[in-house]
């Protein structure tokens, strides 16, 4: 991750995205709705064989369950399949759901990936001018994931922009001069930042954590190379060990 920052003696601006890529937030998220079976299970399909009391949500077998599932949103992943709910019953299921994260203590429960200790790192080299956070944020999680990053990324380089929901992070990200490198895990989010950045910043780095549900394409490889973005997935599991790229 260093030696391309190196290159050259002019300092650079880095780019992350906190969830799933600063901590992961899933794993977490999924023992608490595995807590709360008897809500659950009757809209999500739940493991018979998990007993929610002995989850180690940082455990190498519960993180391989959770981020190598093949949807990114977890509620879609979970859902049974066939399910029919009115639209007050789906407001509700949504609500239980969202509820379990979307909370002030939640992020006091999560731990900096690897990842993280990197871009700590990298913060104490003189050729990184600034580690801008950008990263989509509710309001009840805003304070919460704020302490989160200041504990993890203590430095006076840091610099956190929340996103809104529904909001683009494109717009954010092209206000940035000098960005080397930049780090998401949603597709969607790596999409766009190609899509309507690639005139503001070029020849930068793109680290995804490779996970289930992001596997690369060629069509995105593609793209990337067209504007010169240089996609770098890494391995965050042992199913993806072998398949860095």
């Amino acid at each position: 991750m260093e030696q391309r920052l190196m290159r050259n003696s002019e300092s650079y601006n880095i780019v992350v995205d906190c969830d799933e890529v600063l901590t992961d937030i899933s794993p977490i998220w999924v023992k608490k709705i595995y807590e709360n079976r008897e809500k659950f299970e009757k809209y999500f399909d739940l493991r018979d064989d998990v007993d929610a009391s002995s989850i180690d949500p940082f455990s190498e077998s519960w993180r391989e369950y959770v981020l190598g599932r093949d949807k990114f949103y977890i509620n879609d992943w979970l859902r049974k399949k066939d399910l029919v709910l009115s639209e007050e019953e789906e407001k509700h299921l949504f609500k239980m759901f969202y509820d379990l994260y979307d909370n002030d203590a939640f992020y006091s429960e999560c731990l900096p990936t690897k990842f993280c200790e990197g871009i700590y790192k990298l913060s104490l080299q003189s050729y990184v001018k600034k580690i801008y956070v950008v990263t989509r944020t509710s309001e009840n999680t805003y304070t919460g994931k704020e302490r989160f990053i200041k504990s993890f990324l203590p430095t006076d380089k840091l610099e956190i922009v929340f996103v809104k929901m529904g909001e683009n992070k494109s717009g954010y990200i092209n206000k940035i001069d000098n960005v080397s490198m930049i780090a998401d895990d949603e597709v969607k989010n790596i999409e766009d930042i190609i899509d309507n950045c690639s005139n503001k910043h070029r020849k930068v780095d793109f680290y995804v954590p490779h996970t289930g549900y992001n596997n690369p394409t060629a069509e995105l490889f593609e793209k990337a190379d067209k504007s010169e973005y240089k996609l770098k997935y890494f391995p965050i599991l042992k199913s993806s060990e072998n398949i860095a790229i």
